[in-house]
C-alpha cells in the first residue's frame, strides 16, 4: 500500500544509486523485522487460544502501532534511521492485523465456506492494497509530500482504531460472548441442556 510508494521515495538519494539501494535494503529489512516481532509480542501478551475476542483485541491494539509508526515516519523525514525505527513499529502493527484477522476467519467461519471466505478475503486485500498504492502514488505526483501522505495514513489508522474499538465494546464480532466460552463453560452448558431434556 502506501508504504510501497513512500519506501521508494524516502530511500531515494539523487545522484547516488548505491546509497539509494542501501537505504532501500535497510528500510525493507526494518519492515521485515517488524513483521517478525509483531505477532510474537501479541501472542505472548494478548492472544489466548480459547478466546477469539483476544484476536480481535490484538487487531485493535495493532492499529495504534500503525498510527504511531506512520506519525513517526511523517515527523522523521530528515532522520533516515528514525524512519527505519518507526517502520519497525508500523510493520509490527500490520503483521498483527494480518495474522490475527486470518486466524479469526479460520476460527469463526464454518468449514463448508472456509476456502471461499479465505480466497475472498485475500482477493479483497490485494485489490485494496493495489488501490491504496495507486492513490498514494497519485497524491505524490500531485505534489503532496511524504509528510502529508504518511500523516493521512496515520489518520486512516486512527479512524479504524475508533471504529473497531466501538465494535468491540458493543460485543460484536469475535467479542460476542458465545464465541468466548471456555471448555469448562461449554461442558456446563451441555450438561444443563441434557438435564432439561431428561426432565
Amino acid at each position: 500500500g502506501t508504504q510501497d510508494v513512500l519506501n521508494a521515495s524516502i530511500s531515494f538519494v539523487e545522484g547516488n544509486e548505491q546509497e539509494t539501494a542501501r537505504r532501500m535494503g535497510l528500510i525493507y529489512s526494518s519492515a521485515g523485522f517488524g513483521c517478525l516481532i509483531g505477532p510474537f509480542i501479541s501472542n505472548s501478551f494478548v492472544v489466548k487460544g480459547d478466546k477469539p475476542s483476544t484476536l480481535q483485541l490484538a487487531c485493535i491494539g495493532a492499529f495504534l502501532l500503525q498510527v504511531a509508526g506512520w506519525f513517526g515516519i511523517a515527523g522523521a523525514q530528515d532522520n533516515f534511521f528514525a524512519v527505519c525505527a518507526f517502520t519497525v513499529v508500523r510493520a509490527s502493527g500490520e503483521s498483527i492485523i494480518w495474522m490475527c484477522a486470518t486466524l479469526l476467519l479460520q476460527t469463526l467461519t464454518n468449514a463448508t465456506f472456509l476456502g471461499r471466505m479465505l480466497s475472498f478475503e485475500y482477493s479483497v486485500c490485494r485489490c485494496t492494497e493495489a488501490f491504496i498504492s495507486y492513490l498514494a502514488g497519485s497524491l505524490e505526483d500531485a505534489g503532496y509530500g511524504k509528510h502529508e501522505i504518511a500523516s493521512l495514513s496515520a489518520c486512516i489508522g486512527g479512524m479504524m482504531f475508533i471504529f473497531w474499538s466501538v465494535y468491540y465494546l458493543f460485543g460484536k464480532g469475535a467479542a460476542n460472548p458465545r464465541f468466548n466460552q471456555t471448555r469448562e463453560q461449554e461442558i456446563e452448558v451441555t450438561a444443563f441442556k441434557s438435564t432439561k431434556e431428561v426432565v
